[in-house]
């Protein structure tokens, strides 16, 4: 009953902020206050009522949160169409590449709902930062169907706590146990690995060898933001 009562007094202050100024990083805030006490629906009521009030960046990242909200929900068939729209409506942003790495995702799960709401269940704990929970749930799904999608999890979990060394482990399995695995965020979260242990050579060569691979994707564009961060400026 206290933490409940937590909750809706972080709702009730987020809503406050928000009627004096909005701001989109508040919205992600009242969203995530939401997912925490399972309030899906109105997690995605709040998206859609400022939806319009932001740009294009912003929009695109709160359509993707509509289908994520609706997946961790189990309302698969809506979260697909949702994901769908997404890409359709916003190509060139960066939440292009998750929405269609959610649909890869759904379409390795086709034949296995059971399998995806189980996976949409650990997704939803490290979300909500029940780190350990979520870890433990990403470990039994390395051997499935999605192993590829636990494993990345899994050591965005490991990153989370600053667990890098086994971050990286978790990806190299990724790797080497899916190497026709599609996730590209994997690929970045390597390289944001090494620059947060100090690797900031190794990083940068993985992020440079992105933007040449990819250089007007979403995953290209993703790499050269975090590149400029450790690169002088032109004069």
């Amino acid at each position: 009953m206290i933490i409940l009562c937590l909750f809706f007094t972080e709702i009730d202050s987020l809503k406050n902020l928000i009627a004096i100024k909005l701001e989109y990083q508040y919205i992600i805030e009242l969203n995530n206050a939401y997912l925490k006490s399972g309030l899906f629906d109105s997690a995605n009521d709040c998206l859609k009522k400022y939806e319009e009030r932001f740009g294009f960046e912003e929009q695109a990242g709160i359509n993707y949160l509509l289908g994520e909200n609706l997946f961790f929900k189990g309302e698969l068939l809506s979260a697909r169409e949702q994901y769908l729209k997404t890409v359709a409506r916003f190509s060139s942003a960066r939440y292009a590449n998750e929405a269609l790495e959610r649909l890869y995702l759904f379409e390795s799960a086709r034949k296995d709902t059971i399998l995806l709401k189980r996976l949409a269940k650990s997704i939803y704990l490290y979300e909500i930062n029940e780190l350990k929970p979520a870890e433990d749930s990403l470990k039994k799904l390395i051997k499935t169907g999605l192993g590829d999608f636990a494993l990345f999890y899994l050591s965005l979990a490991y990153d989370k706590k600053n667990e890098f060394n086994q971050a990286l482990s978790a990806l190299e399995e990724l790797k080497k146990e899916f190497p026709a695995n599609r996730i590209h965020r994997a690929k970045i979260l390597v390289a944001e690995v090494y620059i947060k242990m100090g690797k900031l050579q190794e990083g940068i060569k993985i992020l440079e060898e992105l933007v040449i691979k990819y250089p007007n994707s979403p995953i290209g564009i993703r790499a050269r933001e975090i590149l400029k961060k450790y690169q002088p400026p032109e004069r």
